[in-house]
């Protein structure tokens, strides 16, 4: 018997299920914490018009060479990359969510894997 496993891709903040392609993976700071959530592009530009009248009158802080504002963009590299990093994540021991942000430290050793 053959067993297919599929993964859907879902906006964090109202569910909605999208093409992967689609998703924007956006970092925003507040007190000392980062985070990262996975939107919709129509949530990830409210998103935002919401921190742009606070980011235009802050300062961007420079740690090393690089800079950290009050949010980025970024699309992810690839239409499954959330999935691969999941699927990878789990095979080696780490304690992931479906959906939602992965953790920097799950990323950062994605990254620094061996093929």
């Amino acid at each position: 018997m053959a067993v297919k496993t599929f993964e859907r891709v879902v906006d964090d903040l109202d569910g909605t299920e999208l093409a992967p392609m689609s998703v924007e993976s956006v970092s925003f700071g507040i007190d000392g914490e980062t985070f990262d959530i996975d939107l919709s592009s129509t949530n990830a530009a409210m998103l935002r018009d919401i921190f742009a009248p606070y980011a235009a009158a802050a300062r961007v802080v420079s740690i090393g060479d690089r800079e950290v504002g009050a949010y980025t963009r970024t699309v992810l590299p690839s239409a499954h990359a959330g999935t691969q990093i999941r699927r990878w994540a789990r095979e080696h021991g780490y304690d992931v969510s479906p959906r939602g942000a992965i953790p920097r430290e799950v990323r950062d050793a994605y990254a620094r894997r061996e093929d």
